[in-house]
């Protein structure tokens, strides 16, 4: 049975309601989980000089794995606005008492929820886990293209990811190994292994 011309005025009001309070809470939710990233990404930005593509990806990589988070938390909170604010105007009590049931108020808000499940499950599985895999090499790429011209004697490296501020990158002032030498500390053997453009080998200190 198709519905009347004023039920899908109704439900085309309500769908507005909810999905502008919707997407004006995704916009607030997004930012502000956002923004705990920008340090980070404009720390590397300074460091190493990139193209402008180069940046925008960067900046946008996160994205698709915050919005997994907040597009459930705008659609409910868009739907608790939306219904809130027609109740308070009185917009709802007039709806029941045109005789129209609670059922009308449902199938829109049912609409906009589905939308957002569906789109966030998608993120979820696949769009997500591909930012978030390409940011990470990303951020690997340039962290190590700096080392080169950064590694000082007796000066700890921490910029690099999945290294504890113990097990940082340090050069000991030691002489006899030859070739572009980098120095990994070992926390056990509490010895330095020496890896040579040339040679390899361990030298204890």
């Amino acid at each position: 049975m198709a519905e009347s011309p004023a039920m899908r005025i109704l439900t085309r009001y309500i769908l507005k309601e909810v999905f502008s309070h919707s997407l004006l809470g995704l916009l607030v939710f997004t930012f502000v989980i956002f923004v705990r990233h920008v340090g980070h990404l404009l720390e590397l930005v300074v460091r190493h000089s990139m193209q402008t593509r180069s940046i925008l990806e960067l900046f946008l990589l996160p994205i698709p794995g915050i919005l997994v988070l907040t597009i459930p938390m705008a659609v409910l909170v868009g739907t608790l606005i939306g219904l809130s604010r027609m109740s308070a105007d009185g917009e709802v009590i007039a709806v029941r008492a045109s005789g129209i049931g609670l059922g009308q108020f449902v199938r829109p808000v049912m609409v906009i929820a589905l939308a957002g499940w569906a789109i966030a499950m998608w993120m979820s599985l696949f769009l997500a886990p591909q930012s978030l895999r390409k940011l990470h090499r990303m951020e690997q790429e340039i962290s190590t293209s700096e080392a080169p011209y950064e590694i000082q004697p007796r000066v700890f490296l921490e910029q690099f990811p999945n290294l504890d501020q113990s097990d940082g990158f340090h050069i000991p002032p030691v002489m006899d190994c030859s070739g572009m030498i980098w120095v990994v500390r070992l926390k056990e053997s509490k010895s330095w292994v020496f890896y040579s453009a040339t040679e390899y080998g361990n030298c204890h200190v």
